[in-house]
Order: C-alpha cells, then sequence, then structure tokens
C-alpha cells in the first residue's frame, strides 16, 4: 500500500505541476499579448502626431503658391514658405485675408 500510495501522490504532483506550468504558459502569453497591444497603440497615437503637421505643413506651402501665383511680384513666397517651416505648418496663408498675407506683400516699386 505504501507503493500505491507514494505513485498516487507523485502523479498527482506532476499532474499539479502540469497545471501550474499550464497556468504559467497562459498568463505569460497573456503578457506578450498585452505588451503587443500596448506597443500597437503607442505606435499609433506617434504616427497620428507625426501626420498631423506634415499635412498642415503641405497645406501651408500649397496657400502660399497660389497667393504667389494670385498676387504675382506683389507676394513674397519664399518669405511665406520659410514661415511655414519656421512655425511647423501652424500659420496657414489666406491669399483673400489680407490680415492673414499682409506680412507677405510689398509695393514692387
Amino acid at each position: 500500500m505504501n507503493g500505491t500510495t507514494s505513485r498516487t501522490r507523485t502523479c498527482q504532483q506532476q499532474q499539479q505541476s502540469g497545471i501550474t506550468t499550464a497556468t504559467t504558459t497562459t498568463q505569460s502569453g497573456q503578457k506578450m499579448s498585452t505588451m503587443a497591444m500596448m506597443t500597437l497603440l503607442i505606435w499609433l497615437a506617434m504616427t497620428v502626431d507625426v501626420a498631423q503637421p506634415a499635412d498642415t505643413l503641405y497645406l501651408c506651402m500649397k496657400n502660399c503658391e497660389q497667393c504667389k501665383s494670385m498676387y504675382g511680384a506683389y507676394f513674397e513666397g519664399d518669405l511665406c514658405a520659410k514661415s511655414c517651416f519656421r512655425l511647423k505648418g501652424a500659420f496657414i496663408p489666406d491669399c483673400i485675408d489680407v490680415a492673414s498675407i499682409g506680412q507677405f506683400l510689398n509695393k514692387n516699386e
């Protein structure tokens, strides 16, 4: 009976050890999945933040180009473009709003 009891305890310990290993593996997989999701979310947040200024910079540059074609020599297109870069697209010129483009207009004497 001692041999049978000993084997039964050994089998129970092995089963419990197997359950513990399976539980540990599952927990490890969940941690990896959580880490992967967090990394993806951080990457998406960074991508959105980077893309936004690029779009506004492009829009600023296109508006400078449009104003230059409208006003010709009276509009300082180079200064407008430099302003776009310096302000990282935060300023967007409006060709029909003199207040927004006044600093780029000259009398061209």
